[in-house]
């Protein structure tokens, strides 16, 4: 239902009024499915619509999304909070967010992991002391191992150091 109401905005601009598009695309956000849920975050970053943005933050709390639609929370999330949406380059917003949610002990460990996946390599946070607090903060070995590929690929001395300690720990 939600694809025919974004087809019908799309084919014949203003025949859905933001009220009522907003009022969809909230309703969706709230859905288990994913197919909603995506639909409904791709109508939102195409009207530019920040105003559903804590709403679309939220979302990154969601039990058990699947990697593609974390993906498409945190790129909406981005790019309502910056306007742009950068492919293949750093983007500051879309850093800045998984950070946040990689260092939230309060989140799920399986989304600290997507989270983490999603940090460069070349970034400058988290530093490897954070690193070692994340893992020490839970016992979820996915987590771990997105932890050990980010120090992996950084061969920082420091990086190279907290290895060492993990697998003598291990």
């Amino acid at each position: 239902v939600l694809a025919a109401w974004r087809w019908r905005e799309i084919s014949r601009p203003g025949s859905v009024s933001p009220e009522h598009r907003q009022r969809l695309v909230s309703q969706s956000l709230n859905q288990p499915e994913s197919g909603p849920l995506l639909i409904a975050l791709r109508w939102a970053a195409e009207r530019d619509d920040s105003d559903l943005l804590p709403q679309i933050e939220s979302c990154l709390s969601k039990p058990n999304p699947s990697p593609e639609v974390f993906r498409a929370i945190v790129a909406t999330a981005s790019y309502l909070r910056s306007g742009t949406a950068k492919s293949g380059v750093r983007d500051p917003a879309r850093e800045e967010l998984v950070l946040s949610v990689a260092r939230d002990q309060q989140q799920p460990a399986n989304i600290r992991a997507m989270a983490a996946r999603m940090i460069p390599a070349v970034a400058k946070q988290p530093n490897a002391e954070q690193l070692e607090s994340w893992i020490r903060s839970t016992d979820y070995e996915p987590l771990h191992q997105e932890i050990v590929a980010l120090l992996q690929q950084r061969k920082q001395p420091e990086d190279v150091d907290l290895l060492m300690r993990i697998a003598s720990d291990s």
